[in-house]
């Protein structure tokens, strides 16, 4: 677990972005959207998803009513319920 916290913070500011949305570490993983625009797909943000014991994973992503899709760097696509997601409140956003 110490490890996994770790490596959030260390890739969270590598990142330069607010966190706007995670979830809970889940079977090993937490994943984390960003704000920060993705450079290689238009109306999608940078998001991460850090592995416990493995890489982290760097990628792109955007939601609808149901679902946050996110687009990894390699190619793949993986969609996880929005329900899963610990979004931010404006107060939240605005004391980073």
């Amino acid at each position: 677990m110490r490890r996994t916290l770790l490596a959030l913070l260390l890739v969270s500011q590598s990142v330069f972005a607010n966190t706007i949305a995670h979830t809970d570490q889940r079977i090993g993983e937490i994943i984390v959207l960003t704000d920060k625009e993705c450079a290689t797909h238009v109306n999608r943000q940078q998001g991460y998803i850090v592995i416990e014991y493995s890489n982290t994973l760097f990628g792109c992503w955007k939601q609808d009513d149901f679902l946050v899709h996110f687009y990894f760097d390699n190619g793949e696509v993986r969609s996880f319920l929005l329900s899963q997601f610990k979004f931010k409140t404006s107060k939240e956003k605005k004391g980073q």
